[in-house]
């Protein structure tokens, strides 16, 4: 079987592999596990024009690759994608980040994390000029999908329930297939935590006792569903008096903000509030370690894997009571109305105090994450190839 793989959200240097945020780990790990499946199984990659070394150096024929000079999420990707890669003799497009191409020559599968932009634009971006250009690329893309895939895979049941509520139609063409976990996240030593975060305090001009606080932590980027006024607001009312605790917010995509911009000007919010713009996995890794709590109080996700990566690394977890967030913390965590903002704070001071909550759900989270596993992803993945090709002649 010969896959066309749209492989453009992985990028490399001369040296190192760096998938671009959720979407670009999963298309890195999907590969990795299935490229080992089949003897017969070959790729031929997508990859973005000005990689460095080839995504998987040590392969052979199995895996060739073919650079593309435009963007991922572009209308070109929609229009003429087709047109640029070579599909003779492909049996197979695979598209993982919800756009799927015009005029493919070959049966093709995409996967739709999900479809916010169809359904609750204002969710996606608070900026309208954004909202409105990115929402037509988006909108079309995902159409385009759910009417021409031969087959979609989605990460989550309620990811799965969305876009059959929005396209009942599409009920037998749609798998759901969960992410896998990542090794590379588990617990460490105090040492090592302390050692990986002392560069970051510096480098954001943090010292002193500001950096033996207690931390709760937020990961996600600025778009409006990720909630994080609510989780700044929330974070205030629980710990507003206390000065041993602060909430980190890492955001791995900054997007412009006025709601944020007027809780941060309270006064002394912003002494309490360290935004991120980003950190290194290993950073990330000992934020997770190092944090008290990890809050994630996610309005929509299509899956939410930080929530994994924290449990991962022993760290209890509040989310929301509703969707993916919920589907996927499978009771291993504490579960509050992401929209109330009093809710979020009795959450955070019940996770603060309660001892026994914290270590039974400390336990619970470590026995959480090894449900996911990135080869039952692959083989799950192998098997929509197969039947597809078997419906398809």
């Amino acid at each position: 079987m010969r896959i066309v793989f749209d492989a453009r959200y992985i990028r490399t240097s001369d040296t190192d592999v760096l998938p671009a945020g959720g979407i670009g780990r999963y298309s890195y790990q999907l590969l990795r596990r299935m490229r080992n499946l089949d003897e017969d199984l070959k790729f031929l990659l997508v990859v973005p024009a000005g990689n460095g070394r080839p995504i998987f150096p040590e392969s052979d024929m199995k895996i060739r690759e073919v650079s593309c000079q435009f963007p991922a999420n572009s209308f070109s990707t929609l229009y003429r994608l087709a047109e640029k890669i070579d599909f003779c003799g492909q049996d197979l497009f695979h598209s993982p980040f919800n756009m799927m191409p015009g005029k493919l020559p070959c049966p093709s599968v995409v996967t739709l994390h999900d479809i916010m932009w169809l359904t609750q634009p204002h969710l996606c971006a608070g900026f309208w000029p954004e909202r409105v250009l990115v929402g037509a690329l988006y909108q079309k893309g995902i159409r385009t999908a759910l009417c021409r895939a031969d087959h979609i895979i989605t990460i989550s049941e309620a990811s799965r329930r969305e876009i059959v509520r929005y396209k009942p139609e599409i009920v037998d063409r749609i798998s759901v297939i969960h992410h896998g976990m990542e090794s590379f996240f588990r617990e460490i030593e105090q040492e090592r935590v302390e050692a990986l975060l002392a560069p970051l305090w510096s480098q954001i001009g943090m010292s002193g006792e500001k950096t033996t606080r207690e931390i709760i932590l937020c990961v996600g980027q600025g778009s409006p569903y990720k909630n994080q006024a609510r989780a700044i607001q929330g974070f205030l009312g629980a710990f507003g008096k206390r000065d041993d605790i602060q909430l980190v917010v890492v955001n791995r995509f900054r997007r412009f903000d006025w709601k944020m911009r007027r809780l941060l000007a309270r006064e002394r919010a912003g002494e309490r509030i360290i935004l991120l713009d980003s950190v290194t996995d290993e950073q990330l890794l000992a934020l997770y370690n190092r944090a008290r709590i990890f809050l994630f109080p996610s309005l929509v996700e299509g899956f939410g894997m930080p929530q994994l990566e924290a449990m991962a690394c022993g760290t209890p977890v509040l989310t929301s009571n509703r969707g993916a967030p919920a589907e996927i913390s499978g009771g291993c965590s504490l579960l509050v109305n992401p929209e109330n903002v009093e809710a979020i704070a009795h959450g955070l001071v019940e996770l603060d105090q309660n001892e026994e909550l914290r270590c039974k759900l400390i336990a619970a989270g470590r026995k959480r994450v090894q449900d996911f596993r990135w080869l039952d992803a692959a083989e799950k993945t192998m098997a929509v190839y197969q039947a597809v090709m078997r419906i398809s002649g």
